[in-house]
Parts: structure tokens; C-alpha cells; sequence
């Protein structure tokens, strides 16, 4: 039967009247606890009982049943009431209303507590039938819990005495630890610290730091010490080698490594007793993590302090600090939890806010790129005269039109050529004018206007250099390319030079293998060269016949050649017109814009050059140590390989084994790095992208704040 126009108008009214009603927005999840536990995994339980895990999921510790790490929360089990959580290293244990124990992840050393007959579980097990389990804690290979009757009892590995039984015995079952009662316990990675009843403190296992906090030469502990005389604590956190407390008087101490400052004394000095941490300031709770602390005030605002290098003091720089630094003064926290290098905060309000390391998902918002990096192209200032680009490790060097040469990021080897080893995060002038530049680990190397050679930082054979250092007294010098601890060079009578480590044969075969100064390259291979790149232990050049050769280590097949010794030969292919070698890899693009790759590493073990792509649109080629990038005929650029910091300008930290688009600009050429990579856009514009943990990116480091968890 045919269909009346009048129902289908009304179907269509109705319709458009339900998309016109604005969506409810989503009610924002509340969380009643967290804790992140001696690794990198974060757990906490939501108000309705539900417990939830994510960052890394080592042993199968997130309890999802897999061992894929999580950058967003995923849920553990279908139990709707439990009561607390602890993550360890590769295994996590939580309680239950009804106070039972369970715990996941790896039972190597038995620290999931099944005993000897357990196994590994990537889901929640049940440990023993008891239902009087109050709260746990967690490490890296040991656990310990207190029962309702404040007994406690431990379990796991025992090597470091951390289990405080009198013994080194690991124990695959619970057992009880002395017939004192305990009010809390926290497990660091090779000691334990325990507050009891009468609100002593007490500490065992190793303290090679002092982070057992009784003092100098007080090495290892088998049974529980108590730390000083007073009967005053209320709570307590420990971590790798460091261990800080709260009193009733609301005063912080701690003890134990001070790297960075993370005890809080305004001090970088170890600490084998209690010393006075944020004096002047009332606290609530303490959390430590691995060279950072972090406590809450009685007024609720959050502080930290320590190691700054992903922005785990939460303060949106990565300026380490000694002494409190506030992380949110919006935020109104409840409690503070510390991982490795991330901290995260529960609010009076259930909110949950993650500040710090990314790698891995660990603040829980869906993401995996680290706070220090930028996974989509940033502009290097704004100017659009740049004409030529090298990526280091973890600087970046670039030439402009007039001739300037620019250089930032790292400095430890002195390789910006300022005469300093300090990093910067601009480009800073390095004087004279240039033609090209090439960059390595530690070290630079450009080609002058006059055709003279120069190289500064870690220079190959004569050692550092903070300020440019002529290579050979000649000139005539065309280009320039840096190995892992060689060099090479050609001239303009398309002779090559190399100079460096020779272990291997990448300078050339027949002649010793220690340190070499500039030397020619012709043993059996071409005579006249256009282009020469060097790789960390190999070499390969272009012809004037557009004929590719490759010499030096050929452990992943980098050569390509098949031959059996260093010397090298002939890789089989013609009218190559872009050649680079990265770590253990070759790549080349030919005449009919083929491009083809060699060697181990980002692409499958190939012996022989193969096409990556069947597409023949490809103009120039690039390759670092992790990452491969090719540009198109239509000037697109495609990246591939790994993804950890955004090198790949995808926006993502997503690895690829295929390549991918970054980006939608037209793009001149492009120079992978390490963790970074730089390009200049057809508008002579500078971009870059990835890791900035030393302003690598050419702007000032920043990182991101505390980020919800949804």
C-alpha cells in the first residue's frame, strides 16, 4: 500500500523536532579514590562502586583481561563494591566492601598471594576465603594488607627484606608480620614503612638512601624498626628510595634520596633521619613518586615538589624545585596520589585531575603523547626565509636564505655551537655565513660559504668543541653528513672524505679500525660522488650515475649489497636521484619516484632494497634512528614509525608501520630526528614537531597542566 504524504511530513516534523532539542550535556563521573601505587597504572573507584584502571598494563595489572596499555580508564570486573586499590609494578590487589581480597597481574615471586600453586592473571583472583581485609598496599613485587583487626600480614618476593618476617623467604601466601596492629602501610620498591596503632612509625628492608630513616649505616632491616621516639603519626608515603610522613601537628618530614629536592628541605642532601619538609605550612597527607612529592594542606590546596622534567610538579613548566610549588589553585583536593613521574588529585568535589608523564596513557584522558611534546607541527618564529634543516637527537639546526645559521634544543656536548652546554629553547645565532647544515647525537657540522668544512660538539677524532672547529685546511667542500661517531664529507670534485670510528668499516674496508682523520674513500667502490649519508655504523653514497653504495656493518642487512664483508658494494639500484640511512636502515627514491628501503628497524629485515609502496609519487626521503619520512610529487608529506613523543605529526602517539599523512601543507623538505622531527613548507616556513623536553621544537618548553580524567 502506498505511503500518504501526510505520514511521511509527519515523520519528518518529528524528527527534526527531536534534533532540535538541545543534548543533555553528560553528568561528569565522580571518583571516592585513586591510587597510583609504585608504577606506572592508575586505579580508582568511582561513587558507585565500579573500579577502573588505566596507563600500563605490564603482567595484565589493569585486571581487563589483556595486556594492552590503556590511555583512558577501563573498567575491572563487574563488582560494584569495592572499597580500596593498590597498583604495583606488574600486579595490582584491591578489597571489597564485603572485606574480601583479590588481586591480578603476575604471581612471579608470589606476590598476588595464591600461593605456590597460583598463576599469572590478567583478571581479578580471589586471595584465600577470609572477609576481614580492611585496606592494601602494593610494589613491584610484594604486597602486604591489614585485616580488621589491624594484624598485619605480607606477601611476594623477600629479597630485600621488605616483607619484615625475620627472613629473605619469599612467601606465596599471606603471612603475618608480628602480632602488633597497624593503623596504615605503604610498600616503596625495596623497603616498607608501617604506622602503627599507638601512632609509631616504623620502617624495614633495604635503605641504601636512609630511606628507612634510623639513621647512618642502617643499610637493611629484616623486622620492623621504629623511626625515632615519637608516638605521633598519622600518615605516610614511600616510594623508590624516599619516604615522607605527616605528624598531628600537621608538619611534613621526610627522608631518604633527595635528587632534585624531592625531600622538600630546600636541599639536594641525602637524608637518613626525618628532616622538616614545607616548614611554615599546615599538611594533610603526602604522596611520593619517584624523584617528586606531592602533599595536600589542611586547606586543601595541592603542592609538589622535586623533579620537574614532565611536568610532574603540575606548575605547567618543567623547572624542577626544592621547595613547594602549587599545582592548581582552583582545585580544593581531597587526596594526592604519586606515580613514577605523574601525580594525580581527588577533589573535595570527586574530581579526578592527572598532571605529569603521558607515556603510556597515564593521566587517563584518552591520550598517550607525553606532556612535554607537541604531536602536530609548531612554527619555528616567523619567519618564511629557511633554506635548509637538520634534526640531531635532540637539537635542531637550520641554515636560512641569507646565509645564518640557527641552532637550538640540546647542548650537552656543546653541539649549538654557542660555547656554552647549556639548552636553549629559540634558535640562537651561531655566526658566519653557511651554506648547509648536518646534525648528529652530539654533534654538528655545516659547510661555510667559502666551501670550508666545520664541525663542533662531539666532534669525531678530535674530541668536544663548544664553538665551530675547521675540519682540514682546504676548501672545496659541497656537503656534509654525521654518523653516529663518524663523518663524512664530499668535495667538488666528487671525492668523498670520512673521518671517525672506523670499527665497523664506515669510513672504509683495509684500514684500522680505531679512530681515523679525514681519509678518501675509493677501496673498490665509485670515484665520483653527489651525495653521502652516514648511518650509526654504516655509510652509503650516490654516484654521479645515480648507482647507490653502502659500506660498514651489515648486521640487519643495512647495506643491501649481500656482500660479505665491510667493503661493501653496489646496492642493485639505478637513477636514484634521494638517498638517506638512518640507524640500521637505507632508503632511496628512483628516477620513476619509486621508493624503496633496506636493513632492520622501522620497515620488516630486508636484505635487498624493497618498495615500501607500490605508488610512484615520491620525491625525497628522510630517515632517523625511529622514524621515516617521505615527501610526494604533489609536495605531501608522509610519515612512519614510531609515534611515542609525535614525531610523526600526526597528532597522535600512535605508531606506524605504514605511512602516514602529517599534516595537509605543501612541504620543501624534512629532517627526522630521535624523538623530533623539523620541516620547511614551501613558503620557506620552519615547523616542527614531537618531543620538546629540551626545547628541541624551537619555542619554550611548556607542558600541560593537570588534565581531568573522565
Amino acid at each position: 500500500m502506498p505511503v500518504s504524504r501526510r505520514h511521511v511530513l509527519t515523520v519528518v516534523l518529528c524528527l527534526l523536532t527531536v534534533l532540535a532539542v538541545p543534548a543533555r550535556a553528560a553528568t561528569p563521573m565522580t571518583w571516592s579514590s585513586v591510587s597510583t601505587g609504585s608504577g606506572d597504572a592508575t586505579c580508582a573507584i568511582r561513587s558507585d562502586g565500579t573500579l577502573w584502571c588505566w596507563g600500563h598494563n605490564f603482567g595484565g595489572m589493569l585486571g581487563d583481561g589483556t595486556d594492552v596499555h590503556r590511555g583512558a580508564p577501563v573498567r575491572v570486573g563487574d563488582a560494584r563494591n569495592w572499597a580500596s586499590v593498590s597498583p604495583g609494578t606488574t600486579h595490582t590487589c584491591a578489597t571489597r566492601t564485603d572485606g574480601s581480597l583479590w588481586c591480578w597481574g603476575s604471581h612471579t615471586y608470589g606476590q598476588l598471594g595464591l600461593g605456590d600453586a597460583g598463576t599469572s592473571t590478567p583478571r581479578p583472583a580471589r586471595v584465600g576465603t577470609a572477609t576481614i581485609w580492611a585496606s592494601v598496599s602494593t610494589s613491584s613485587q610484594a604486597s602486604c594488607a591489614i585485616r580488621t583487626d589491624r594484624s598485619l600480614w605480607c606477601w611476594g618476593s623477600n629479597a630485600n627484606h621488605m616483607l619484615g618476617d625475620g627472613t629473605g623467604t619469599d612467601r606465596w601466601s599471606p603471612t603475618r608480620i608480628g602480632t602488633q596492629t597497624w593503623a596504615a602501610v605503604d610498600l616503596g620498591a625495596s623497603h616498607t614503612c608501617g604506622i602503627r596503632t599507638d601512632r609509631t612509625l616504623w620502617c624495614w628492608g633495604f635503605g641504601l638512601r636512609g630511606e628507612l630513616g634510623i639513621g647512618p649505616n642502617q643499610r637493611s632491616r629484616t623486622v620492623p624498626v621504629q623511626v625515632g621516639t615519637a608516638a605521633t603519626w598519622t600518615a605516610l608515603a614511600t616510594t623508590q628510595d624516599h619516604t615522607c610522613a605527616v605528624d598531628t601537628g600537621h608538619a611534613l618530614w621526610c627522608w631518604g634520596g633527595n635528587e632534585a629536592g624531592r625531600l622538600g628541605d630546600g636541599t639536594v642532601v641525602d637524608r637518613d633521619v626525618p628532616v622538616r619538609a614545607g616548614a611554615g605550612t599546615s599538611w594533610a597527607s603526602v604522596a611520593a613518586g619517584m624523584n617528586h612529592t606531592c602533599a595536600v594542606t589542611t586547606d586543601g590546596r595541592t603542592r609538589c615538589w622535586g623533579e620537574n622534567d614532565n611536568g610532574e610538579l603540575g606548575d605547567g613548566t618543567t623547572v624542577s624545585s626544592s621547595g613547594p610549588v602549587t599545582v592548581n589553585a582552583d582545585l580544593t583536593t581531597r587526596t594526592v596520589v604519586a606515580g613514577l613521574r605523574y601525580s594525580c588529585a581527588l577533589t573535595t568535589a570527586g574530581r579526578l585531575w592527572c598532571w605529569g608523564d603521558n607515556l603510556g596513557g597515564l593521566l587517563g584522558d584518552g591520550t598517550f603523547v607525553p606532556s612535554t611534546s607537541m604531536p602536530s607541527a609548531v612554527r619555528v618564529g616567523d619567519g618564511t626565509d629557511w633554506a635548509d634543516v637538520a634534526v640531531g637527537e635532540r637539537h635542531t639546526c637550520a641554515v636560512r636564505t641569507s646565509g645564518s645559521l640557527w641552532c637550538w634544543g640540546g647542548n650537552a656536548h656543546g653541539q649549538l655551537g654557542d660555547g656554552r652546554m647549556v639548552p636553549r629553547a629559540t634558535p640562537a645565532p651561531v655566526g658566519g655565513t653557511w651554506r648547509s647544515v648536518a646534525a648528529g647525537n652530539g654533534t654538528t657540522c655545516a659547510v661555510r660559504a667559502g666551501a670550508t668544512l666545520w664541525c663542533w660538539g662531539d666532534v669525531p677524532t678530535d674530541g668536544p668543541a663548544l664553538r665551530p672547529r675547521r675540519v682540514g685546511d682546504r676548501a672545496g667542500w659541497t656537503g656534509v653528513t654525521v654518523g653516529g661517531s663518524h663523518a663524512c664529507a664530499v668535495r667538488t670534485d666528487g671525492t668523498l672524505r670520512c673521518w671517525g670510528d672506523n670499527t665497523y668499516g664506515q669510513i672504509a674496508d683495509g684500514l684500522s679500525r680505531g679512530d681515523l682523520p679525514l681519509t678518501r674513500v675509493r677501496t673498490g667502490l665509485a670515484t665520483t660522488w653527489v651525495e653521502v649519508t652516514a648511518a650509526d655504523r654504516h655509510t652509503c653514497g650516490r654516484d654521479t650515475a645515480g648507482k647507490v653504495w653502502c659500506w660498514g656493518e651489515d648486521f640487519l642487512g643495512q647495506r643491501g649489497d649481500g656482500a660479505a664483508t665491510t667493503a661493501g658494494g653496489p646496492v642493485g639500484l639505478a637513477g636514484v636521484v634521494s638517498l638517506d640511512a638512518g640507524y640500521v636502515r637505507s632508503c632511496a627514491v628512483d628516477t620513476d619516484h619509486r621508493l624503496w628501503c633496506w636493513g632492520g628497524g622501522v620497515t620488516p629485515l630486508f636484505a635487498a632494497p624493497r618498495p615500501i609502496t607500490a605508488d610512484r609519487d615520491w620525491a625525497d626521503i628522510a630517515v632517523s634512528s625511529s622514524v621515516d619520512c617521505g615527501i610526494r610529487t604533489d609536495a605531501s608529506l608522509w610519515c612512519w614509525g614510531g609515534n611515542n613523543a609525535g614525531q610523526l605529526g600526526d597528532g597522535t602517539a600512535t605508531d606506524r608501520d605504514e605511512p602516514v599523512r602529517s599534516g595537509r601543507a605543501s612541504w620543501r623538505t624534512v629532517a627526522p630526528g630521535g624523538s623530533h622531527t623539523c620541516g620547511i613548507r614551501t613558503d620557506r616556513s620552519l615547523w616542527c614537531w614531537g618531543d620538546n623536553a629540551v626545547g628541541q621544537l624551537g619555542r619554550a618548553l611548556t607542558v600541560r597542566r593537570a588534565v581531568p580524567v573522565p
